[in-house]
């Protein structure tokens, strides 16, 4: 039992998905500098769409080269575990930008705004107990063995339990999996001739699907 509290605790760890995969905090202190006001431009829609359609196709790398101050999106890093990266796959795919209206002017710059949906982390993550300790039963009632489950200290056995919160993912994301969709500003920026996309807290949210928070 220890061997499965042990595992289901860092499954729940899932919650922070996002958190060890963006490490874009520290990008936000240039938002504070004013970009300039210019006239609308096509090129500030591009600069926006470009970057969001790299955040949508996993390409983080490209995206913080299109964000002001070019931050580390932490490209390096990957979700713990087979549970974990499987959870954020399904939350990369489920990811889908669309934009909304035209694009207005403020007073540093410009803006768009734009829709974005994504899988609900936490709802499939706040299933896992469940399912997992009904699919832990019916593995041992299926069991020809003691050793197919447990281990020599009569534990269950560490694979068999990652194979079980594994298939206990999938099942949760298939029937208990909702999504998200939610509207956001994405402000622009001119600097050096070129626009820049400036990462605040409504842009945080919607690229880290608000686990980054």
């Amino acid at each position: 039992m220890k061997i499965f509290m042990k595992c289901l605790a860092v499954v729940f760890g899932i919650a922070a998905l996002a958190a060890a995969v963006f490490g874009i905090h520290t990008a936000m202190e240039n938002r504070d500098a004013l970009p300039v006001l210019v006239e609308p431009s096509q090129g500030a829609l591009n600069a926006a769409s470009e970057m969001l359609q790299a955040v949508e196709d996993g390409d983080y790398e490209k995206a913080g080269s299109l964000i002001l101050g070019m931050p580390d999106l932490g490209v390096d890093r990957e979700a713990d575990g087979a549970v974990g990266q499987f959870l954020w796959a399904a939350y990369q795919e489920s990811l889908e930008f669309e934009v909304v209206g035209d694009l207005f002017t403020t007073k540093e710059g410009m803006a768009q705004r734009y829709t974005v949906r994504y899988l609900d982390v936490n709802s499939v993550a706040s299933n896992l107990r469940d399912y997992s300790q009904t699919l832990l039963e019916k593995r041992v009632e299926e069991a020809k063995e003691v050793t197919e489950v447990y281990n020599e200290n009569h534990e269950y056995r560490e694979d068999v339990v990652m194979e079980v919160l594994y298939e206990a993912a999938e099942v949760a994301l298939a029937e208990k999996a909702t999504y998200i969709e939610e509207e956001f500003v994405v402000n622009l920026a001119y600097r050096g001739d070129r626009w820049w996309v400036v990462l605040d807290d409504g842009l945080l949210s919607a690229i880290t699907g608000g686990l980054a928070g």
